[in-house]
C-alpha cells in the first residue's frame, strides 16, 4: 500500500537500486522503497532521473510530476497497462451510458458545490453567499445544463479572494492552487490507470485537446479541499509573494492529509482511490445492484479547523 508522497528539489540525482529510489543529494544519499510511493514531484529543472527508474516506476504504478523552472507542474509520466484486464475496463468505459454519465456529474457537481459552500462559511463567516451557493447545489440538474457549477464557481472565489480575482490571472493566490490542483490530478490519473480504465475518456470533460478528461470529471470534488489548504497557508503568510519550497511541500502533503470518508479517517489518497472507484461502479454497464456516491466531509480534514 502506499503512504508516501514524495517532493525532490533541483540538483538531486535519482536512480533505482533493488526496487528501491536513491536520491544522492551533495554528500548525502536517501533510499525509499518504491512500493511506499504513489506519486514523486520532480521540482526542479536541474534534477537527474534514470530511465531505468522510470521503468521500475512503472511497474509499481507511481506517477512523477514534472515542474518548470517556475515550479509550476508542467508535466506527468503516467504507468499504463498496471491492471490484468485493461481491456476489458476499457471496453466497458466505451459502453457507458449517456443518462448515467450525466446522472454522475450531476451528484459530483453537487458535492463540489457543497464542498464549496462549507470552507467559504468558514472562513468567511458569509451566510447570504453560503446559502446562495447551498441554493445552487439544489438547483443542479443532469449533466448541469444550467451550468450551477460556473456560477458557483464566481461567487465562491470572489467570496474568498475578492471580486478582483479570477482563475487566469498570475497571482500567488492561483499559483498554488494550480500547484495543488496538479498534485492531486495527477494522483487521480494514477488512480484511474490503476483499476484499469483511460484517463482521456471522460464523463463531463471531452476537450480532443486533453488527455485527463476523466482526471478533471473526478478533481471537481477535491478542488475545494485544495482550496481550504492555500487558505491556510495565506492566513499563516500574509504578505506570501512566491512559491517557496516550504509551501509546495506542504501542497504534496495534502494526498497525506486524513479526512472522514465513510465513517472513517482516512488518507485523501486513499480517499481518491475510493471515490473513483465508485465512480466506475456506477457507471459500470454491467452492474447489478445500486452503488452510492459518497462525498467526504471537507472541514473534517487533518489541520484546516484552527
Amino acid at each position: 500500500m502506499t503512504w508516501r508522497n514524495l517532493m525532490v528539489d533541483d540538483g538531486d540525482h535519482l536512480k533505482v537500486y533493488l526496487d528501491n529510489i536513491v536520491i544522492h543529494k551533495d554528500e548525502r544519499k536517501y533510499t525509499l522503497p518504491l512500493s511506499d510511493l504513489g506519486i514523486i514531484v520532480i521540482d526542479g529543472i536541474k534534477t537527474n532521473i534514470t530511465t531505468r527508474l522510470l521503468s521500475v516506476c512503472s511497474q509499481y504504478n507511481v506517477v512523477l510530476v514534472f515542474c518548470d523552472k517556475k515550479h509550476l507542474p508542467a508535466g506527468m509520466y503516467l504507468p499504463f497497462n498496471q491492471h490484468s484486464r485493461t481491456v476489458k475496463a476499457i471496453r466497458k468505459q466505451i459502453r457507458w451510458r449517456t443518462h448515467e454519465k450525466e446522472a454522475l456529474w450531476k451528484n459530483i457537481v453537487k458535492y463540489k458545490i457543497n464542498n464549496q459552500s462549507q470552507i467559504l462559511y468558514h472562513y468567511t463567516g458569509n451566510k447570504e453567499k453560503y446559502f446562495q451557493l447551498q441554493e445552487y447545489m439544489e438547483k443542479v440538474m443532469a449533466g448541469d445544463r444550467t451550468n450551477r457549477e460556473g456560477h458557483a464557481a464566481k461567487v465562491y472565489f470572489n467570496t474568498l479572494f475578492g471580486k478582483e480575482f479570477y482563475r487566469g490571472i498570475d497571482c500567488i493566490e492561483n499559483a498554488m492552487l494550480n500547484y495543488g490542483y496538479a498534485v492531486i490530478r495527477a494522483y487521480i490519473a494514477r488512480s484511474i490507470v490503476g483499476y484499469g480504465y483511460n484517463p482521456g475518456i471522460g464523463i463531463f470533460h471531452k476537450s480532443e485537446y486533453n488527455s485527463f478528461c476523466l482526471a478533471d470529471d473526478i478533481l471537481e470534488v477535491f478542488r475545494p479541499l485544495v482550496d481550504a489548504y492555500v487558505i491556510l497557508q495565506l492566513l499563516d503568510n500574509a504578505n506570501m509573494e512566491f512559491l517557496t519550497q516550504e509551501i509546495r511541500s506542504t501542497l504534496v502533503d495534502i494526498l497525506s492529509k486524513r479526512i472522514l470518508f465513510e465513517g472513517k479517517y482516512r488518507k485523501v489518497s486513499t480517499v481518491i482511490n475510493k471515490f473513483t472507484l465508485q465512480c466506475f461502479n456506477i457507471l459500470d454497464p454491467d452492474r447489478k445492484g445500486i452503488v452510492k456516491l459518497n462525498n467526504f466531509d471537507i472541514m473534517t480534514g487533518e489541520g484546516l479547523k484552527k
